[in-house]
C-alpha cells in the first residue's frame, strides 16, 4: 500500500527519480507533459496546444473551466525542465 512505500521511504530516503538530458530536452519536456496532461481524465485537450522552446513552455487554447486552467498552470510549472511558462487558455463558456 502507498503507506507502507511512504514509511519505507521516510526511513531509508527517497531521492527523486534523476532525469535524463533526452528527459530534459524540448522534445522530452513536451512528450512528459503530454503523458502527465493525458493521466488526467478531467482536462479536455482537443484544443489544446503545447510548445517548448529552451525550456520555456507555452500552453494555449480553450478548456472548459477555471479549474482546468488552473490545473494545467500546476501541471506545467511544477514539470522539472520547466525554466519558465506562459499558460495562455481561455476558458470557453
Amino acid at each position: 500500500s502507498w503507506r507502507w512505500a511512504l514509511a519505507l521511504c521516510a526511513a531509508v530516503g527517497c531521492a527523486p527519480p534523476q532525469l535524463s538530458e533526452a528527459d530534459l530536452s524540448d522534445p522530452g519536456i513536451k512528450a512528459r507533459l503530454e503523458s502527465e496532461f493525458k493521466q488526467q481524465k478531467d482536462l479536455d485537450l482537443r484544443y489544446i496546444n503545447i510548445d517548448v522552446n529552451n525550456g520555456t513552455v507555452s500552453v494555449s487554447g480553450l478548456v472548459n473551466s477555471w479549474d482546468q486552467k488552473i490545473k494545467i498552470e500546476r501541471i506545467v510549472r511544477g514539470l522539472p525542465g520547466v525554466e519558465s511558462a506562459l499558460v495562455n487558455v481561455v476558458i470557453q463558456e
